[in-house]
């Protein structure tokens, strides 16, 4: 039966009280179904293991953490949810959270750390019967082949890599490409990768005390409220437009800076500047270097 043979699978009429650790180095297979099936009330933590099946993980009860190092992989192929009573069939995702009503209570997920990847299904499927509703808001670490959005922790955020092949959840993330989805820890790294056309986010407030960015395509940048605060020994300016042609558009975004706020240093720079404020800048607010003609300034509530 391809239901069966989970290679761990605790009782779930068993209510004894019990932690069971995954410690490091242990590798857990099961290549037909769920390599560990957990219905029963006992407390499961997986650590260093690397843990892979159809489906890799799946949860109907108890408290599960996963920490630094865990593995977890669903290999199946991806098949819609189906409540089995007393089991839990392989869906292919890594992870499957199921909320059925089963009567040691509902999972609770405790996830900071770990990879979780899916090669035919979702890093993560949360699952509910009727009148139960899904497991979400557990996710606050880790690397993801599928976007963990829907599972995050409050105040949590996930961003594709550099690469864009999987997601990391990063909470001292402070900028995202809202483009391309990619999360970026340095407004200097957000912007030089930013492509013509891009939106580029802060997430929370920034700042600088060496160097400003400098833009060179056609971008926006949404300050989402929050503020770039500046103090330059070396440098002049938060924000340098540097390319022929480019159209930037700067908006929501309070810039407090001891030098120059915008300096725009290239021929054609057209600056849209919406709800944005340049405070304390001892030079000046925007610049414009005039020995490159067409400068255009639109303001509007800034």
């Amino acid at each position: 039966d391809d239901y069966d043979g989970s290679a761990i699978s605790t009782n779930g009429s068993d209510k004894t009280p019990a932690k069971i650790l995954l410690g490091d180095y242990t590798e857990v297979y099961s290549e037909k179904t769920n390599a560990v099936y957990l219905p029963s009330s006992k407390d499961f933590a997986v650590a260093s293991a690397k843990v892979t099946g159809a489906t890799g993980i799946y949860v109907k009860s108890g408290k599960v953490e996963f920490r630094s190092g865990a593995e977890i992989r669903g290999t199946g192929e991806k098949q819609d949810y189906v409540y089995d009573g007393n089991g839990g069939r392989p869906t292919g995702d890594a992870l499957v959270v199921d909320n059925c009503g089963y009567p040691n209570g509902a999972p609770e997920i405790t996830l900071k750390n770990g990879t979780f990847i899916s090669d035919n299904a979702n890093a993560i499927g949360s699952y509910a019967t009727a009148g139960n509703g899904k497991v979400t808001g557990f996710v606050s670490g880790g690397t993801f082949s599928s976007d963990p959005t829907e599972f995050l922790a409050d105040g949590v955020i996930a961003g594709k890599n550099t690469a864009g092949d999987e997601w990391i959840v990063n909470p001292e993330a402070k900028i995202i490409n809202e483009t391309t989805e990619k999360y970026y820890r340095y407004f200097s790294d957000a912007i030089d990768n930013a492509a013509e056309g891009d939106t580029v986010v802060l997430l929370k407030d920034l700042k600088y005390g060496y160097s400003g960015v400098v833009i060179k395509n056609s971008v926006t940048i949404d300050g989402n409220n929050k503020t770039l605060k500046c103090n330059f020994y070396n440098d002049y300016s938060a924000i340098k437009i540097n390319s022929e042609g480019v159209i930037v558009t700067i908006k929501n975004l309070k810039i407090d800076t001891n030098k120059i706020g915008i300096w725009s240093n290239a021929k054609n720079v057209t600056l849209n500047l919406e709800n944005s404020v340049i405070e304390n800048a001892t030079h000046f607010a925007i610049t414009h270097n005039g020995s490159y003609s067409g400068f255009v300034l639109n303001a509007n509530g800034s």
